[in-house]
């Protein structure tokens, strides 16, 4: 065994001399794993490994570490192994589901938190990750039942709370939500995305509302740049709603220029995409091939930038009978790239792409399907609506995928699309909206591959325009569900009353009557926005 398990010479050790310096080697690599310092955490662990491979605590965290640097493979070599010498710990089982999940196979995850469970029914953080994956399914009432499980065995268990109070949100349980979010604040108050989240719940309307004091009387010196940025962006939507647009923007720019630093918008990459797409799927190309995966009219792709209307969209076309709502499915952005790849490979050529293409495209297809439907309590609805924005990107895989469906491409004003994105918080992704000339850049970029999309993809693209939608709900939300062969439903212009659950951050909004206060939006800022009206190839007059 090497000295301290870290390099050296050989020691000779006995049994329990080994064990013990295990033990210890253990210890250290843990402090480090949860410090943050992963390479120190990692090169510990795997010196405890090759001294002694059935260590089932180095198993479980070195593959962790492995599973969240995106090393699948390998984790679960690490993992089928913990599986054969402790097919009873809880953990191993439980890490090979979240290996699952995390490659974006959510279902096949489910047993094993389900038998990690029957293993240990008193692990917290099992529930909290078995909760979290059932959300992810779209199944918010379970989702629910696992965060209070562990809140029963612990009720200050500050994961179970938060999670709880973000499905309570989405399910449109406002006020339940922030009482939720409060309890944790007491808990963890230092954690400015805690008061964020309770922004985009409520409308302010009065300076002297107990939030924005409590927000106001945040002590932002010693917390992290990402709580920082959180608490700016809470104060932003404050003094928006308190019509203090000056106010608000400045806090929206020093919420978004600490994300810029923290997160950059991959500008070149992004353009290299669209410039590929452009090289591959021409009208020659589909000329040349004739295949698809599905011939299916159950999709319908709701698509569009971010922050343009396609979850008031999604509701309106959802509310009809004949139809049910998906959410924003990651299931074509997951597979995107192979799917290209797949056309791009050279040894598929001209002769051979016949035989060797429709089975894989037919296996795409009939997974996302699954996935489609999976929520579906109606087995009956003609249509399920997948209102994934930035599918957009991807319009060239769905053609090839389902020629047939439906795409409904929601159009907005640019500058408030724009605004709209720079005043959101993103968790993840939409880099682009952290700075005003990216943002310009992406809109200039999804305006571009559009009218390419439109001129070579074998499609229907309806472009629904937003500020005609809510000025006029009723005749657009008719022209749009003739579009996808339904009758008109009185239902679809009154989406506040949908009892569905609404995953993105416009859950609050999509519960409110249709409203029009969003148009022109922008013109309350215009000042602070030249850089972005200056970069913009079609800004509005």
């Amino acid at each position: 065994m090497k000295n301290g398990f870290g390099g050296g010479q050989q020691s000779q050790v006995s049994v329990k001399t080994k064990e013990q310096e295990v033990a210890e080697a253990f210890a250290v690599a843990h402090k480090y794993h949860l410090s943050g310092d992963l390479q120190k955490a990692e090169a510990i662990y795997r010196n405890i490994f090759e001294a002694d491979p059935n260590h089932v605590d180095t198993i479980n965290n070195l593959s962790v570490i492995l599973i969240d640097r995106k090393e699948f493979n390998d984790a679960n070599l690490l993992l089928e192994h913990g599986m054969q010498i402790a097919p009873d710990n809880h953990r191993i089982v439980e890490n090979f589901g979240y290996n699952l999940a995390a490659q974006g196979r959510e279902e096949a995850a489910l047993p094993y938190y389900e038998k990690a469970l029957t293993i240990e029914p008193k692990s917290q953080q099992t529930y909290v990750m078995y909760g979290k994956l059932l959300y992810l399914l779209g199944k918010y009432d379970q989702a629910t039942e696992q965060y209070k499980k562990a809140l029963k065995i612990n009720p200050k268990n500050i994961a179970a709370m938060e999670n709880l109070a973000a499905t309570d949100f989405v399910m449109g349980n406002f006020d339940e939500s922030i009482d939720l979010y409060e309890k944790v604040i007491e808990l963890n108050p230092k954690c400015g995305r805690l008061y964020r989240t309770i922004t985009q719940s409520k409308k302010f309307k009065s300076a002297d509302d107990r939030h924005v004091k409590m927000i106001e009387g945040f002590d932002i010196d010693g917390v992290d740049a990402e709580s920082r940025s959180h608490i700016f962006f809470a104060k932003g939507k404050i003094y928006s709603d308190l019509k203090e647009y000056d106010k608000s923007f400045e806090y929206y720019k020093k919420g978004n220029d600490i994300k810029q630093k923290l997160i950059p918008y991959d500008q070149y990459n992004f353009d290299r995409f669209f410039t590929q797409a452009k090289e591959l799927y021409t009208k020659a190309f589909w000329d040349n091939n004739k295949f698809s995966g599905s011939s299916s009219e159950v999709p319908v792709f709701v698509v569009g930038m971010p922050r343009s209307g396609t979850t008031l969209t999604e509701q309106i076309i959802a509310r009809h009978p004949d139809v049910d709502g998906a959410g924003e499915l990651p299931f074509i952005t997951r597979n995107a790239a192979a799917i290209a790849s797949l056309m791009k490979d050279p040894k598929i050529t001209q002769q051979n792409a016949g035989v060797i293409v429709p089975p894989i495209l037919k296996k795409f297809a009939q997974d996302y399907l699954h996935r489609l439907t999976l929520n579906v309590k109606d087995k009956n609805v003609k249509h399920v609506v997948d209102k994934q924005p930035t599918n957009f990107q991807y319009l060239s895989e769905i053609a090839l995928l389902f020629p047939k469906a439906k795409i409904v491409h929601c159009k907005r004003n640019a500058l408030d699309t724009c605004i709209s994105n720079y005043f959101q918080y993103f968790i993840d992704g939409n880099t682009f909206a952290n700075n005003l000339e990216s943002l310009a850049h992406y809109f200039n970029a999804y305006e571009n591959i559009m009218e390419f999309y439109k001129e070579n993809l074998p499609l229907e693209i309806y472009d629904l325009e937003y500020e005609k939608l809510t000025s006029s709900p009723e005749e657009e939300a008719r022209k749009l569900l003739e579009f996808i062969g339904l009758e008109f439903d009185e239902r679809c212009i009154h989406p506040e009353e949908s009892k569905r659950a609404a995953s993105t951050a416009s859950a609050w909004q999509v519960k409110q009557p249709i409203y029009q206060t969003s148009q022109q939006r922008w013109r309350r800022y215009e000042e602070h926005l030249q850089p972005l009206i200056k970069a913009l190839n079609n800004p509005p007059v």
